[in-house]
């Protein structure tokens, strides 16, 4: 025989509609204590809510679409896993799609996403348009991290610019002078750390017209590896080098290794996000900290709150960031 809403509530000892409103996330608000006794209820009798019939009484499918640009890219799946448990925590399904820095796939998965009747969608690091992600803010109800300002959109924001910033204080406080920038392939959020790290040492009369010493070509071990043997080849006197992100630094570090450099001894070498990459390479990669897991976790919460009616209206949410100090830095060892 299958377990009713009313079994869970007499294991619980709660009320039916408690254990629905849980279920379904509302129309009203369950205490902490209650929803423990109900999770513990579901858990030890076995019961599992019909989707179908869930979504014919609420309207909704409990369905979620997670759209990001690129799979491979270590920060991005930290953030998948932080929007999956949030789902979860909720009882929504994730639909994931990743789009591999294709502008028209994007748009495919867009579409298909919204034909899946998806309650709401997380759109992360997309390359369209601030008009085209405008409109899908207004027809569906989305969450957009992007370091453009879309209008009428609940939006999150990395502040590139201050971590840009932060990089730049650092190295000067170390002593670097002679600063060299890996540009990764996403210029929306590469130009902005470059701005930032530029303003700082313009400010303490550093000249920075050769401040980017090579471009990766995609954000991978080996396009920082590839990018970091131009750029010292170019610049052989650098004693730092930014990197758009973890992955690209790792590649930099052997690079380095590979021309006679030692790190951080002869130079120092930063990332950007702070993934498992930067804990696992050696030697520990200093970086700046996004959080990307608690990203995907704050979005997820975001959207079902809109998706509950508890959240309405745009919002521009500001991420905190922070430099972390680790190995693949140190005070500079050379004339800088």
């Amino acid at each position: 025989m299958a377990v009713t809403i009313k079994d869970v509530a007499e294991r619980a000892k709660v009320s039916t509609a408690s254990v629905s409103y849980m279920i379904n996330n509302g129309p009203r608000n369950v205490s902490e204590k209650t929803r423990a006794k109900i999770e513990k209820a579901i858990r030890e009798t076995g019961y599992s809510p019909n989707a179908v019939a869930r979504s014919l009484k609420t309207t909704r499918t409990y369905n979620l679409g997670l759209l990001i640009t690129d799979i491979k890219d270590p920060f991005f799946l930290d953030l998948i896993l932080g929007v999956q448990a949030e789902a979860i925590a909720h009882n929504y399904n994730v639909f994931l799609c990743s789009s591999q820095n294709d502008i028209e796939l994007e748009r495919h998965y867009i579409e298909q996403l919204r034909q899946q009747n998806v309650d709401g969608l997380i759109v992360a690091g997309s390359h369209l348009d601030q008009e085209t992600l405008h409109t899908i803010a207004t027809t569906t109800k989305t969450i957009i991290l992007s370091p453009h300002k879309i209008q009428n959109a609940v939006q999150f924001f990395i502040d590139d610019y201050e971590g840009g910033r932060m990089v730049g204080e650092y190295l000067l406080m170390k002593g670097h002078r002679k600063i060299r920038y890996i540009e990764g392939s996403w210029m929306a959020s590469d130009s902005h750390r470059l701005d930032g790290l530029c303003s700082v040492l313009e400010d303490a009369s550093v000249n920075t017209s050769n401040i980017v010493g090579a471009i990766a070509n995609n954000v991978s071990y080996e396009a920082g590896f590839s990018a970091t043997l131009e750029a010292l080849g170019k610049y052989p006197d650098t004693t730092a080098l930014f990197c758009y992100n973890d992955t690209i630094a790792s590649g930099a570090i052997n690079a380095c290794r590979e021309l006679g450099y030692r790190v951080p001894q002869d130079i120092s070498i930063i990332g950007f996000d702070d993934t498992e990459v930067a804990k696992s390479i050696f030697p520990a990669l200093t970086t700046v900290n996004t959080n990307s897991g608690e990203i995907g976790t704050q979005m997820t919460r975001v959207l079902i709150s809109i998706l509950s009616n508890k959240m309405l209206g745009p919002e521009l949410i500001k991420l905190p960031l922070k430099l972390i100090e680790r190995d693949s830095t140190s005070m500079v060892n050379r004339s800088g």
